[in-house]
C-alpha cells in the first residue's frame, strides 16, 4: 500500500477514556478573499480582542457577584449529583521523543483552587492510588489566598512520592482571588511545594531523570496570565535536539512562542470554560486562543497543546459540562516498534 503523504495532523493523536481515537486538527480559518493580515492589522485585532475580554470579564463578575446568581448556585448544588474528579487518559505522539521513553506516563494536575467550598482536590490521593506514572506535572493555581496554603500542604503530604514532580505557579498563586492588586505570600507557597517534593520552575528548564532513562526536558514557564512568562528564555536551556515538555498555567503561552518551540505544552487556567452549554460551548475561557482549544488536546501552530479542565472552582462553586479531571498522558515515540 502506498503510504499517504504526511500532514501536520500526524504530530498528535488522542485517545479518550473510552478508547476512541481521533486526530487533532490544527487547521486555521481560511483567509477571506485572499486578504493578507499586515502587522498593523494583527496588532489592532489583538487589541480589540483584549478589550472585548476585559469587558466580558467585568460583565461576568457583575453577574457572578449578584445575589440571584449565588442563590441559584446554592440551589443547583442541592439537586445536582455530588461532583467527582475523573481520571482521563490520552496518548500523544511526539516526533522527537527518544525511543527509550516511549510509553512515558505523565500525570497532569492543574487548578486545585483548594479553599472552602472548592475542595474537590481532596479526592485526588484516592483517585490516583494504584495508578502508574513516571512524571507528575502541576500547572498552577494551587490556592486562592494565603489562608489556603495549609490545606495545600496537608493535601500534598497525602500524595505519593513515586515519581519526579514539577510545578509552575498560576495567577491566583500570585494575586489574591477577587482582587486586581495585592500579592499572596509566594515565598511561603514555594516553600510548601518544595517541602512536598515538587520542583518549582520559573522560566527555566530541567532534564528529567526517570527509570526509563533521560532525554526529556521539562520547561517551566512562569504565569502567562500576569505576564511573568518567558518561554524563549526557558527554552534556551534545552539542547537543540532534545524533546521539551513545557508547563505553563495559561495556554496563552502558545501565543508568544519564539523560534525554539516545545514539543508539547501542558496548561490549565481555563477550567474548560467551567460552564459549557449545549450548542453554545464555553461562556468564557479567559484565553485569547480559539475556544476549541480551551480544554483537551489540540494543536496550535504545529505544537501539540493539552489544556486541563482543572480540579477546583473559580468564582462560582459550580461546573456545568466541564467535569474536574486529572489527566494521565502517555507519550509515544514514532521510533518505537509498533505492537
Amino acid at each position: 500500500m502506498t503510504p499517504s503523504p504526511p500532514t501536520r495532523h500526524d504530530d498528535a493523536r488522542a485517545s479518550g477514556a473510552d478508547g476512541s481515537e481521533g486526530l487533532v486538527s490544527d487547521s486555521q480559518p481560511p483567509v477571506m478573499g485572499g486578504y493578507r493580515h499586515t502587522r498593523r492589522h494583527r496588532i489592532a485585532k489583538r487589541g480589540a480582542r483584549a478589550t472585548g475580554r476585559r469587558v466580558s470579564i467585568a460583565v461576568a463578575r457583575a453577574i457572578v457577584d449578584s445575589r440571584v446568581t449565588r442563590s441559584s448556585v446554592k440551589m443547583l448544588g442541592r439537586v445536582l449529583p455530588p461532583p467527582r474528579v475523573s481520571l482521563t487518559r490520552y496518548e500523544i505522539v511526539l516526533p522527537r521523543l527518544p525511543r527509550r521513553l516511549d510509553g512515558l506516563r505523565v500525570l497532569h494536575l492543574s487548578d486545585l483552587h483548594l479553599h472552602p467550598g472548592s475542595e474537590l482536590a481532596l479526592q485526588v490521593p484516592a483517585l490516583i492510588a494504584g495508578v502508574s506514572y513516571d512524571l507528575v506535572c502541576y500547572t498552577g493555581d494551587f490556592i486562592n489566598v494565603d489562608a489556603d496554603i495549609p490545606a495545600v500542604a496537608a493535601l500534598l503530604a497525602r500524595m505519593p512520592r513515586v515519581a519526579p514532580a514539577y510545578a509552575v505557579l498560576g495567577n491566583h498563586d500570585y494575586v489574591p482571588f477577587g482582587r486586581d492588586r495585592g500579592a499572596n505570600d509566594v515565598r511561603r507557597l514555594r516553600d510548601v511545594l518544595t517541602g512536598a517534593g515538587l520542583t518549582v520552575l520559573t522560566n527555566t528548564a530541567r532534564q528529567v531523570h526517570t527509570e526509563r532513562g533521560d532525554g526529556l526536558y521539562v520547561v517551566g514557564v512562569d504565569d502567562p496570565a500576569t505576564r511573568r512568562d518567558d518561554l524563549a528564555g526557558a527554552m534556551a536551556g534545552v539542547p537543540e535536539d532534545a524533546c521539551a515538555l513545557a508547563l505553563a498555567h495559561s495556554p496563552d503561552v502558545a501565543l508568544r512562542m519564539g523560534a525554539r518551540r516545545p514539543d508539547l505544552i501542558l496548561a490549565g487556567h481555563t477550567h474548560g470554560g467551567q460552564i459549557r452549554l449545549p450548542r453554545i460551548g464555553a461562556l468564557m475561557t479567559l484565553s485569547a486562543l480559539p475556544k476549541p482549544l480551551a480544554m483537551g488536546l489540540g494543536v496550535y501552530e504545529g505544537v501539540p497543546l493539552f489544556v486541563s479542565r482543572g480540579i477546583g472552582y473559580s468564582t462560582l462553586n459550580l461546573r456545568v459540562g466541564t467535569p474536574s479531571e486529572v489527566a494521565l498522558l502517555t507519550l509515544r515515540s514514532p521510533a518505537a516498534p509498533s505492537v
